[in-house]
């Protein structure tokens, strides 16, 4: 994959008046010190007349930094580095004088500091490039895939592999389509499952959307060497070796990170990628070449260009991890004053058909059978973006665009953490909620609802009986309104604790420690 420069298309998301200068700053001149961290190589970088990165020197009460002053130093902290963490020291000083809107800023600004991270462009040797608008391979790429670390045969005694996108869980499927390890191979038309030769089910546990060009749009699921090697190390890429793990009294319980140290902690990352056809204009989108099978498992080469992401980040003030999401400015509303250069014609949001008004929305073009071609879905989202996390974005959009990244045409729709990192969940039945669904998966999160459009179109279901968001779906007939939870969703995952004949038997919540990868991807 390559980091294409954008031509200087104007982004319907950011204020011109706010660019930022990085002149002498950290998207521009990196200095030769260098560390390892979230599993690829990061710069650390120096600044002429600032320090740029996490410090362990306590902030003072009286003089805690204003949100303008958190914005002006996230704009000079996006390097190569992915953050380990919030400033702990900052977090609770925020909290104890009840600045509840300044914590979310900071937990916003790691979101933003972590994006740019994971897609800043490397070198071969996996070596972060200077620019942010160099042309190389996001650092993401350096992640293994979740086909990579999960075998699809338990007795599977071969090498693990050493690098990553060697496709091991569906090596012999691609090997019969003559794709050969190392290629980029999207068959997930799902976030968490689903492949499109064997789609039992689809995007989280529902189905896919379709683009207004009529393609799916396609997922990866990459995880950092943290999660990797902990998974490894426990035998927990198997069932019957979570099983081993479960029975000799062991608890599922990944690495953090800590503010200012290294390792990062766990981290997990979900791509959602569209089709670009000829009508879309490339120099709008993180770029990737691909390969995808059709309905008849024949491969086709497809330029692909980044449309989504999921950051999950177990880290010390985040034990139930942090959630950050983004998506493209263009999916699902567009500047109609900007032009597409690409045909003349005004600029069109790309999972929406905003002259289709009455359509249904949320509403899938097929329930099986499928395939690229089809009618596309009308794309709603249902929770808009917080004006205060829409001031951080265009703080983040319009340094971008100075820098003349193509990441300035994404936006961060929120970030999920818990208030209460102590708090037990609250179980469901008749009369539980609201707090069975608050705090669902404890933690007492914020916001209690976080879900991308692109990811869990379907699960915006709106009123509903409480029953749908609670653990177990117990009965529980009170209205609410509902959406999902990244973290509630997450809390139920679990981890194999015993077999018996052909059938696997898992814990109860918490046990695969908000990892779903655990139960859905060994074998």
């Amino acid at each position: 994959m390559r980091i294409i420069k954008p031509n200087p298309v104007t982004s319907q998301s950011f204020q011109h008046g706010q660019h930022a200068t990085f002149g002498a700053h950290s998207m521009i001149t990196p200095n030769v010190a260098r560390s390892r961290s979230a599993g690829f190589l990061a710069i650390i970088v120096g600044l002429t007349t600032l320090s740029v990165g996490p410090t362990a020197t306590a902030q003072v009460a009286s003089k805690l930094p204003t949100p303008a002053e958190l914005l002006d130093k996230m704009i000079r902290d996006f390097t190569p580095r992915v953050p380990s963490d919030v400033d702990k020291s900052l977090k609770e000083q925020l909290e104890a004088q009840k600045k509840f809107a300044e914590v979310q800023l900071q937990f916003d600004i790691l979101s933003w500091e972590t994006f740019v991270a994971l897609c800043w462009p490397t070198d071969k040797a996996s070596k972060p490039l200077p620019k942010i608008s160099d042309a190389g391979d996001p650092a993401f790429d350096h992640y293994f895939t979740d086909t990579d670390v999960f075998p699809a045969d338990p007795n599977d005694q071969a090498p693990k592999p050493t690098k990553p996108r060697q496709n091991r869980r569906l090596i012999n499927v691609l090997k019969l389509a003559g794709i050969d390890p190392g290629d980029r191979v999207l068959t997930l038309i799902s976030s968490t499952g689903g492949e499109l030769r064997h789609p039992e089910f689809s995007q989280a546990f529902k189905w896919p959307i379709w683009d207004q060009n009529g393609f799916m749009v396609r997922y990866e699921i990459l995880v950092n060497d943290e999660e990797r090697n902990y998974v490894w190390n426990n035998g927990l890429e198997t069932l019957n070796g979570q099983v081993k793990f479960s029975q000799a009294g062991k608890v599922v319980d990944f690495p953090i990170g800590s503010f200012g140290k290294s390792p990062i902690g766990a981290m997990e990352v979900k791509l959602a990628w569209k089709v670009l056809a000829d009508s879309d204009d490339a120099s709008r989108f993180l770029l990737a070449n691909a390969k995808i099978l059709g309905a008849d498992g024949k491969p086709k080469t497809v330029k692909a260009g980044l449309v989504g992401m999921h950051i999950a980040h177990k880290t010390e003030t985040s034990p139930q991890w942090i959630w950050s999401t983004f998506s493209h400015v263009d999916s699902l509303r567009a500047n109609a004053l900007a032009t597409n250069p690409k045909n003349g014609k005004p600029l069109t949001p790309l999972f929406t058909n905003p002259g289709n008004e009455t359509a249904p929305v949320n509403v899938p073009s097929a329930t099986s059978n499928f395939k690229d071609g089809l009618p596309p879905t009308q794309v709603l989202q249902l929770t808009p973006i917080p004006q205060a996390t829409e001031e951080v974005n265009r703080k983040a959009q319009s340094a971008l665009h100075a820098a003349n990244s193509v990441l300035q045409y994404f936006e961060l729709l929120n970030t999920q953490w818990p208030t209460d990192p102590k708090a037990k969940p609250t179980p469901g039945g008749p009369g539980t909620a609201p707090g069975s669904i608050t705090n669902k998966s404890g933690g007492n999160p914020t916001p209690v609802y976080l879900v991308n459009p692109l990811f869990e179109t379907y699960f915006q279901q709106g009123n509903q009986s409480a029953s749908g968001q609670e653990e177990g779906n117990p009965s529980d007939n009170q209205r609410v309104f509902g959406t999902e939870s990244c973290m509630g969703c997450h809390s139920s995952a679990a981890v194999a604790v015993a077999k018996w004949k052909k059938q696997t038997f898992f814990g109860p919540q918490l046990t695969g420690d908000f990892s779903w990868l655990l139960q859905t991807k060994a074998h």
